[in-house]
């Protein structure tokens, strides 16, 4: 009996262990250490881009936080998917995240400019009547800072014309106020 026992115990130590050395329940392992990150990362070396794209989508599913993951997918996507789009929506969600290298957010921020730029003028060629209407727009802005400048100036013109006029209707009433006054001595000396 105390054999059966025994064997009961050991055989629950050792469950035990092989639970414990599992990592307690199978959970995922997060970040770069994730085997679906490390799989995406070999199958990059080896130029296999789009499994390697699967991968590093693989372990988004199974540990969404993993910037890293993000950031790898931002540059597949700028460098050899050809999707400017997706690379910088993952770009963004890895400057998010925690990023294990600090120099990568600073790769991210100017490839999401470097993109955005990049987009701009594939559109713009594909519409260069827009182009022509940015041209166009660019000018009258110029006209319309000049002319708003000229506005300007003839308004202090205008206000410096109207003070004068007020002087001047100011001295003529006097003048005439002095005329009539000395009219009136004249008239009053000759009567």
């Amino acid at each position: 009996m105390a054999t059966r026992k025994t064997e009961f115990l050991f055989c629950l130590l050792i469950l035990g262990c092989g639970i414990l050395l599992s990592g307690c329940g199978g959970e995922p392992a997060a970040g770069t250490a994730n085997p679906y990150y490390r799989q995406g990362v070999s199958l990059r070396q080896q130029n296999e881009m789009e499994k390697a794209a699967e991968s590093f989508h693989k372990c988004l599913r199974v540990s969404p936080e993993t910037a890293d993951a993000h950031f790898q997918l931002g540059d597949l996507y700028e460098n050899h998917l050809n999707s400017p789009v997706r690379a910088m929506h993952h770009y963004s969600l890895a400057i998010e995240g925690r990023l294990e290298e600090e120099e990568n957010r600073s790769i991210a921020e100017e490839s999401i400019i470097h993109l955005q730029q990049k987009l701009l003028e594939e559109w713009i060629s594909e519409h260069p009547e827009i182009a022509r209407s940015a041209t166009d727009a660019d000018e009258l802005a110029s006209q319309n800072r000049i002319l708003t400048r000229r506005n300007q100036e003839l308004k202090q013109e205008r206000d410096t014309l109207v003070r004068a006029r007020q002087t001047l209707l100011g001295q003529t009433r006097r003048l005439i106020s002095e005329i009539r006054q000395k009219e009136q001595r004249i008239n009053e000396l000759e009567n």
